[in-house]
């Protein structure tokens, strides 16, 4: 992966995106020190739960709270170019690597 190729390297960390917060949050955001993590969360109980200043599992971390349009089958046999089920924040959208 590009995280584990970075740390490899020494350079520090990687730009990573991270699709859902957990117990496993602190985790990911340690594991990419010196890198940019972002995390996409739906729940804003998860949102809290990990953002919380006093009682959050990460609370430095950056989330992004996200409303999925996506159901079950969405996908199928389509390709998301043309019919998007996932509609990515601008803050995503708009990077380049």
């Amino acid at each position: 992966s590009a995280l584990a190729y970075a740390r490899a390297r020494g350079d520090g960390g990687a730009r990573v995106l991270v699709f859902g917060c957990g117990r496993d949050t602190p985790f990911w955001h340690d594991l990419n020190a010196g890198g940019t993590t972002l995390f996409l969360e739906d729940s804003p109980f998860w949102v809290a739960k990990a953002t919380d200043p006093a009682t959050g599992s990460c609370p430095h971390c950056d989330v992004l709270q996200v409303d999925y349009k996506t159901h079950l089958g969405c996908t199928g046999n389509r390709r998301f170019k043309h019919d998007p089920c996932l509609v990515m924040p601008d803050l995503v959208a708009l990077t380049r690597a």
